[in-house]
């Protein structure tokens, strides 16, 4: 029997090299998951706004800083919780309206 091997995935990026601080996030990058510091995959919560664009909410325990961002749009770190920060509040309304 012949063996056959089956083509490899794409390695994922480390959640740090995909939201890096005042660095546009890339949607299709973010949207497919990294890796936290421990090597596990990470899918990052988002929300699909009501414009077509998607906002990313990081939670730092993924390797990356804390923080939000628009894909196509700079990451903005934020300290403590995204949710309870100002600038995140006004991304999520214009987002979802």
């Amino acid at each position: 029997m012949a063996e056959t091997s089956l083509p490899s995935a794409p390695a994922l990026p480390a959640c740090s090299e995909v939201f890096i601080p005042g660095k546009t996030v890339d949607e299709k990058k973010a949207l497919a998951g990294c890796l936290s510091t421990r090597g596990q995959v990470v899918a990052v919560g988002f929300f699909e706004c009501q414009d077509g664009g998607v906002l990313f909410q990081v939670d730092a325990s993924t390797g990356a800083p804390g923080g939000y961002g628009f894909g196509g749009k700079p990451y903005r770190v934020v300290t403590g919780e995204a949710a309870a920060d100002k600038g995140y509040k006004k991304a999520y309304n214009t987002c979802v309206g």
